[in-house]
């Protein structure tokens, strides 16, 4: 197969990727603050990029995440990086933003951290994705974590759905 042959091929090759997935609607914020606020997250959340924050820079990125039906708790941080969600004003007025789970574990930060004396927190690490349109299709605006109950409370009561990322 030539070059030329190769590269047309692709061009045909599908952009989508249908996945069952469980997805929460969320709520992505302003940006953290402080160093204070953004390695407390950063380390429950074991993003340990963050951690130390010594070239702390407010508009880094990370927003505070809270689900949509609990507006007032910080539940994580999303990165977003689609270009036309990058000012607040855009962020409140977009249409649902949802966290599709990749996986879970287990931190290893105390787990009084979130008032608990022996059970673990579990971390879910997240892409955070828009619709796409009203057929199911969803477009990635983001990662993220969250961490803590309501995420776990949410996920247990998420039911699997199919979804095409494109």
């Amino acid at each position: 197969m030539s070059e030329d042959q190769s590269a047309n091929m692709h061009d045909r090759l599908p952009v989508a990727l249908t996945v069952d997935a469980y997805l929460l609607d969320v709520l992505v914020k302003r940006h953290f603050e402080s160093k204070e606020e953004i390695g407390i997250i950063s380390r429950l959340t074991e993003s340990q990029k963050a951690v130390g924050t010594e070239g702390f820079n407010r508009p880094a990125n990370w927003r505070k995440v809270c689900f949509a039906n609990d507006p007032n708790s910080v539940a994580g941080w999303a990165s977003i990086e689609h270009p036309d969600h990058q000012e607040d004003a855009v962020l409140v007025q977009s249409p649902a933003i949802h966290a599709l789970v990749l996986y879970s574990e287990l931190s290893r930060a105390p787990p009084y951290a979130l008032g608990h004396f022996f059970r673990k927190i579990e971390v879910y690490t997240v892409l955070h994705v828009r619709d796409a349109s009203s057929e199911g299709k969803h477009e990635r605006i983001g990662v993220g974590k969250l961490v803590g109950d309501n995420p776990t409370l949410a996920f247990s009561k998420a039911e699997q759905r199919r979804m095409v990322l494109v």
